[in-house]
C-alpha cells in the first residue's frame, strides 16, 4: 500500500498527473454548476475562501432579496451565466469599505451595489440625486 501511496505522490507532481487533477476539477466544477443547489455550494466555498466561514453562513442564511429593490423582485442565489459573463441579475454583499474587517451589511443586486459605489455611500450626493430626478425627472 505504502508503495502505490508514494508512486501516486510522484504522479501528482508530473506534468501529466497535474493535467489529470486540473480535469477532474474541471469536471466536477461543470457538474456543480449545471445545478442550483451545485452553484451555491461553489458560491459557498468561495465565499468561505474569501472571507471565512462566519460570512459564508451568514451569506447561506439570507434570503435572495436586495435590499433596495425590496422583496417584490426575487433573485437566484448563485444564478446560471448561460449567456456568458453577466452578473447583472445577481446579488452581491454590500459591506463597510472603510473598515478593515470584511463586515457584512446586507445582500444588493449588482446594480444596486455599483450605483452605492458610483455614490461612494455619501448621503449629500444621493440626496442631490433624488433632488435631481424630481425635478427633472
Amino acid at each position: 500500500m505504502a508503495y502505490a501511496r508514494a508512486r501516486q505522490e510522484r504522479y501528482v507532481k508530473t506534468a501529466k498527473g497535474k493535467e489529470a487533477i486540473n480535469r477532474s476539477r474541471t469536471k466536477e466544477q461543470k457538474k456543480l454548476r449545471s445545478t442550483l443547489e451545485g452553484r451555491i455550494k461553489l458560491k459557498y466555498r468561495k465565499y468561505k475562501c474569501e472571507h471565512g466561514k462566519d460570512v459564508a453562513d451568514w451569506w447561506l442564511k439570507q434570503k435572495p432579496i436586495c435590499f433596495i429593490c425590496g422583496p417584490k423582485v426575487k433573485y437566484e442565489k448563485a444564478p446560471s451565466r448561460k449567456n456568458g459573463r453577466n452578473n447583472l441579475g445577481e446579488l452581491v454583499i454590500d459591506h463597510n469599505h472603510s473598515n478593515k474587517k470584511f463586515i457584512p451589511r446586507h445582500l444588493l443586486c449588482q446594480r444596486h451595489n455599483l450605483a452605492y459605489g458610483m455614490f461612494e455611500e455619501n448621503i449629500d450626493q444621493l440626496k442631490r440625486a433624488i433632488k435631481y430626478k424630481r425635478k427633472y425627472g
